[in-house]
């Protein structure tokens, strides 16, 4: 099935309707929002290849799974700018040559074309990942000489 732009997919088997468990399903054009549940969407984790993640939300450019990461955490630089929600877990983020601890309720952010993985991940980790944006990564507006944003 195709998936055209703009519409908002459900997958995996957490979504009532007409469809086989693991069978993607547009939503109803009329819904504008929802909620995903973590305790309906990791159920599909890992997928019946061994898939340790799960495409739960597209719509225009935004991109949201669900990962569940295993060691070794091998990752490439993506095209869009992306955001971890942690959910459960701790470990360390290594990105642009640093190293950061994390844990449950942390919100990361790595801009397109940034290098980084995951390391020292407990088992149970397991985070929300959001693409959004234009291809190669937005342009913050407002920086300051530093390079810091301003806030305010």
């Amino acid at each position: 099935m195709g998936r055209p732009e703009g519409h908002i997919w459900y997958f995996g088997n957490y979504c009532p309707g007409e469809y086989s468990e693991n069978e993607e399903r547009p939503m109803n054009s009329l819904v504008r929002s929802a909620v995903f549940r973590l305790a309906h969407v990791q159920v599909s984790i890992p997928g019946p290849a061994g898939e340790r993640s799960t495409l739960v939300l597209k719509r225009g450019t935004c991109d949201v799974k669900l990962a569940c990461p295993v060691s070794p955490n091998k990752q490439a630089p993506h095209t869009q700018d992306e955001i971890y929600v942690i959910v459960r877990g701790r470990g360390v983020l290594l990105h642009d040559g640093k190293r950061d601890s994390f844990e449950t309720g942390d919100l990361l952010f790595v801009a397109a074309g940034v290098e980084h993985r995951f390391e020292a991940f407990t088992e149970d980790f397991a985070l929300w990942r959001v693409f959004y944006g234009a291809q190669g990564g937005e342009v913050p507006s407002h920086t300051t000489t530093n390079g810091t944003c301003n806030h305010g």
